[in-house]
């Protein structure tokens, strides 16, 4: 608003010494101006600045000359120093700018610079005539040879500020209002410059009628110092160059001056200024030669570096990143065309699975670095010892296949895959040798047997196989032969059965008594899943391993929980027993998932019962394998429902471990009852007076004798269950439970149970 005013006032004042002091002062507060910016936004390359700022002094100092002297700058007259100052100014101000737009401007970018080129190229033809031409028309050459010199230069430096300033309009990235208000500055002193040219002989104001413009162009120039956006209008922009719709336009009318020129002088009838506009015309056709070719070599650049992207990315996308082995994608990808290839030639195609054993193991104790290293080094040592053009993949995880093209015998896949435990089976130095980890792996073959075998059903095969593996003792190699095949097939029976018994009210539940040691009564039943398929009771081992394998297990604890809540809503209503509890198994991958709470809550509130009153029953090795179980199970706790430990020292048996599961009571497994274990009687104790000591109620299953429940009342385990007490009964056969000791039989059995079916839990 100061240099708006300050123009207003100039124009205003009639000429004189205070509209010359007006002008000094203006010109002084740009300079002023200029140098305050480069303190107060501190740029990175305050060079440039401070170079337009001397430029500025030159002028002011030309006018100061000007003034005391009454010398004008001679563009058609004897030069002076007034001409000195002013050129040297153009001078260093186009040193500053040129400075400014080679910082800016990205390194090598040769097209932008080209692209500059052309358009002042095109534009100093129309200085040229425009200014040049008349004072090389005018000059009779009676003056000094330095007057025609000078009359020149003046348009000269004009076109030098201009291709400057096309130069930083050329530089991709943001157009920022420092860059907006520079080019104002230069578009208002060009025009300034030109304007004073054309009026010259013209006008009787002479070369002060274009001195507002000038003046603009000093207030803009100073505004464009002490604006902040100045200081990233000093630093390499980051952008990328394009030919954008503006830059094309200018291109375009660049190259159409010459003709434009030619056009307008045989229009007004004036001599064919031919030779310049024949220079011009060369020079841009040169340019936009080399500009093409340059346009055509990036673009070539640009399509291979895509094809190349291209390549990695799809590259990436089939190989694992920790091993750079071909992925899961990548492997059925193979393995389908080698199953193809296989077809048509007759042979046969052999798959290994690969499971690591003891990998978890490495992750809790070392950390999953450590474990990824184990990866690596696993995945070189099997690339190592299989045969030339096999594949090694990896599937994820622990998980890794071994593609084995042209098997005639299943002993060539077997040789194979014992290298393979073997390999795997040596010590891993970690850490450059600092500390030693141990793996192995249990391997499963599977061999095309025919020519239509889709890859998922090999797979499946080979990794049936591992677990056959796994299970028989680890760091093996199992074969998918016709056993297991025909085992698979028996598995899929009984899991489509179970499904369908699910529906047919196949299931049923048998009931069998928990004890209190101390008195005999009757505290609960555990539930105990039973089939009955064609008048016949399938035992559960025949069908409960097998739901566990798959998400079938979870619909059948969901029935059984609902069923048993239902039941002990029953018995507590004709039995009269509020403090009757039922305990209902709950399978691993059931308490992994997080369906459980909600399936668990369901039944409890379905059959209206004290959640106290359920106690859900869970193996160790269920908590241990899962953490989500251990979260969900802690979840239901907190909710009231009781938690038991199932079959407490066949799993991980830590005592360390009850003190961070949550737990209610301890269940030890029959085996610790039996007399044919030799260390049952000496484990026993330390088990009942650990659950003890962590808090926890202790259940005792497997009760056969009256030595052994005279046994567990010495130990001062609170309840127990087993043949002895009382076997799985169907709900109709249950004795009512009423509070004191139940009347039993000669044989210590509940007298309803005594003659119960001998069917074990």
């Amino acid at each position: 608003m100061v240099g708006g005013a300050a123009v207003a006032a100039y124009v205003s004042l009639p000429p004189g010494l205070g509209r010359d002091g007006l002008f000094l002062v203006v010109g002084l507060a740009q300079a002023a101006a200029l140098v305050a910016g480069v303190r107060l936004h501190r740029p990175v390359s305050p060079t440039p600045w401070l170079l337009m700022a001397a430029g500025q002094m030159l002028w002011v100092l030309a006018s100061v000359v000007g003034a005391a002297t009454g010398e004008t700058a001679a563009i058609d007259g004897s030069p002076g120093l007034v001409d000195v100052c002013y050129l040297l100014g153009y001078l260093v101000l186009g040193i500053g700018l040129f400075q400014l737009a080679r910082i800016r401007r990205p390194p090598r970018d040769l097209g932008g610079f080209l692209d500059s080129a052309i358009i002042t190229v095109g534009f100093s033809l129309l200085c040229w005539e425009i200014v040049a031409a008349p004072s090389l028309a005018a000059y009779d050459g009676s003056g000094a040879g330095t007057a025609l010199v000078v009359a020149v230069a003046y348009p000269l430096a004009d076109v030098m500020l201009l291709g400057v300033l096309v130069a930083l309009l050329t530089i991709p990235g943001r157009r920022l209002p420092a860059l907006r208000l520079l080019t104002t500055a230069l578009v208002l002193l060009i025009a300034a410059d030109l304007g004073t040219a054309a009026l010259r002989g013209v006008s009787s104001a002479g070369p002060t009628a274009m001195n507002p413009l000038w003046l603009g162009s000093y207030v803009v120039w100073g505004a464009t110092a002490l604006h902040p956006s100045m200081r990233e209008l000093s630093v390499p922009t980051t952008a990328e160059p394009r030919l954008g719709p503006a830059l094309m336009t200018a291109l375009t009318l660049a190259v159409l001056v010459p003709p434009g020129v030619l056009a307008v002088q045989q229009l007004a009838g004036r001599r064919l200024d031919v030779w310049p506009v024949l220079g011009c015309a060369v020079l841009l056709i040169s340019l936009m030669i080399f500009r093409l070719w340059l346009a055509i070599a990036q673009m070539t650049t640009a399509i291979r570096a895509r094809g190349r992207a291209q390549a990695d990315l799809a590259r990436q996308a089939s190989l694992d990143p920790l091993t750079m082995l071909p992925n899961r994608t990548q492997a059925m990808r193979l393995l389908a065309g080698a199953l193809a290839q296989a077809k048509r030639s007759g042979t046969r195609v052999g798959l290994l699975f690969v499971d690591l054993d003891g990998f978890k193991a490495v992750n809790d104790r070392f950390g999953h670095g450590a474990g990824d290293e184990v990866l690596q080094v696993v995945s070189r040592r099997m690339a190592a010892v299989v045969r030339n053009g096999d594949v090694v993949a990896r599937l994820g995880g622990d998980e890794f296949i071994v593609l084995l093209e042209r098997i005639t015998v299943s002993e060539e896949a077997r040789a194979v895959a014992q290298r393979v435990v073997q390999a795997l089976a040596e010590t891993i130095l970690l850490d450059d040798g600092l500390r030693a980890a141990q793996v192995g792996a249990s391997v499963g073959i599977a061999l095309s047997q025919d020519a239509d075998v889709e890859p998922d059903v090999l797979l499946n095969e080979a990794d049936i196989a591992a677990y056959r593996a796994k299970a028989g003792g680890r760091g093996r190699a199992e074969v998918f032969d016709q056993g297991l095949r025909e085992e698979l097939r028996q598995r899929a029976v009984v899991e489509s059965g179970l499904a369908a018994a699910l529906s047919a009210d196949e299931l049923e539940l048998h009931y069998q008594p928990i004890v209190c040691v101390d008195t005999g009564e009757v505290e609960g039943y555990e539930a105990l899943l039973r089939w009955r398929r064609d008048d016949a009771l399938i035992p559960p081992d025949s069908f409960i391993p097998i739901a566990e394998e798959s998400e079938l297990i979870c619909e059948v604890d969901a029935w059984v929980l609902q069923r048993a809540a239902q039941q002990l809503a029953l018995w507590t209503r004709d039995w009269h027993r509020p403090d009757l509890v039922m305990a209902v198994n709950v399978s691993g991958r059931h308490a992994a998932r997080a369906r459980v709470i909600a399936d668990v809550a369901d039944a409890a509130q379905a059959a209206g019962i004290d959640p106290a009153r359920l106690v859900l029953e869970v193996t160790e090795t269920a908590m241990v394998d899962d953490p989500a179980a251990v979260v969900h199970l802690s979840e239901l706790r907190s909710r009231g429902f009781a938690i038991s430990l199932d079959d407490f020292g066949t799993g991980y048996s830590s005592l360390a471990r009850l003190e961070q599961l949550p737990l209610d009571i301890l269940k030890v497994d029959r085996k610790f009852l039996d007399p044919d274990v030799p260390s049952a009687a000496k484990l026993l104790p330390l088990i009942v007076h650990a659950g003890h000591a962590f808090g926890l109620t202790v259940v005792a299953e497997g009760v056969e004798h009256e030595h052994q429940l005279a046994t567990l009342r010495i130990l001062g385990c609170e309840s127990a269950q087993g043949y002895h007490l009382g076997r799985p009964v169907r709900a109709t056969d249950v004795r009512p439970a009423t509070a004191g000791r139940q009347p039993t039989s000669p044989s210590g059995l509940p007298q309803a149970q005594a003659a119960a079916p001998a069917t074990r839990p």
